[in-house]
């Protein structure tokens, strides 16, 4: 499967990322800091996505590179 045949909401939920509708997107706390207000915005539509916390973002496979790059950093 290719990104763009994924659905990127439901991948990040699978991931254990809690994301609630909000108008047009999604919002939820991002993964990738210490977030305690929901900065993550996601956007099924255009399967784009971005934290205004930590100013990351992108297409599906960027979400995934940040993941395995998170996972693998708070492995040590």
């Amino acid at each position: 499967l290719e990104p763009a045949e994924l659905d990127i909401v439901e991948l990040i939920e699978k991931l254990g990322v809690r994301l609630r509708k909000a108008g047009k997107g999604y919002l939820g706390l991002c993964p990738f800091h210490d977030d305690h207000n929901p900065s993550l915005s996601v956007n099924r539509e255009r399967g784009l996505w971005h934290c205004f916390g930590c100013n990351r973002g992108g297409d599906l496979a960027a979400f995934i590179r940040e993941w395995q790059h998170h996972k693998t950093a708070s492995d040590y």
